[in-house]
């Protein structure tokens, strides 16, 4: 589910690079690293019982384009899987970003 979530964003950054603007991937890929360890370091907090990283914060890092890391980490490591709301959050975050892309991309 993970990959099909994120071959529409990997089609369009390859076309924007192709055609000389390499940094929406570049921004994606950032974002998606610090997702992913925001992700990382929230499962190991749970773990040892010790003080979590809110949703909040979570979701802004996903906001800021790092939804794809969010999306593979919650699939690598079973983190937030059974939070129905949360994914429900991502899933509306991830809309914004392909409807902001169709609508860029449509004019």
């Amino acid at each position: 589910m993970a990959l099909l979530t994120l071959l529409p964003l990997l089609a369009i950054t390859l076309w924007l690079a192709a055609h000389g603007q390499p940094w929406p991937g570049a921004v994606y890929l950032t974002a998606s690293l610090a997702a992913a360890v925001q992700q990382w370091r929230d499962k190991r907090r749970a773990e040892r019982g010790q003080w979590r990283i809110s949703e909040m914060a979570l979701h802004g890092m996903e906001l800021l384009g790092g939804w794809p890391g969010a999306v593979c980490a919650q699939q690598a490591l079973h983190h937030k899987t059974r939070k129905w709301h949360y994914r429900l959050q991502l899933w509306a975050i991830i809309a914004i970003h392909y409807a902001a892309w169709a609508s860029w991309l449509a004019r």
